[in-house]
C-alpha cells in the first residue's frame, strides 16, 4: 500500500477522505480471502465508521463482508 495518501469513500455517509497507512500494529489483521492481500483499516473521520481499505479501490467495505477473513496477531 505504500506511504502515500490516497482517496477513500465511506460506505455508509459516502463521505470521501484522504487516508494514509498508519503503519500502527492491531490486534487483528484482515484480508482478502481470494487474494491473502493485507487490507488497511480506516475511520471516516465524518460519520466514525471503521471500514476496511482495499488497494486500489475506492470505496471501504466493512469489517463484517463476505470475503475478508480475520486474524490475530500474535505478541500482542
Amino acid at each position: 500500500m505504500g506511504n502515500t495518501f490516497r482517496e477513500v469513500k465511506c460506505f455508509k455517509c459516502g463521505h470521501i477522505f484522504m487516508w494514509q497507512k498508519d503503519g500502527i500494529e492491531y490486534q487483528s489483521e484482515y484480508r482478502l480471502e481470494s487474494t491473502s492481500e493485507l487490507l488497511g483499516i480506516a475511520a471516516c473521520p465524518k460519520c466514525g465508521t471503521d471500514m476496511l481499505v482495499i488497494p486500489h479501490v475506492l470505496e471501504g467495505i466493512s469489517k463484517d463482508s463476505n470475503g475478508i477473513v480475520e486474524s490475530g496477531i500474535r505478541g500482542i
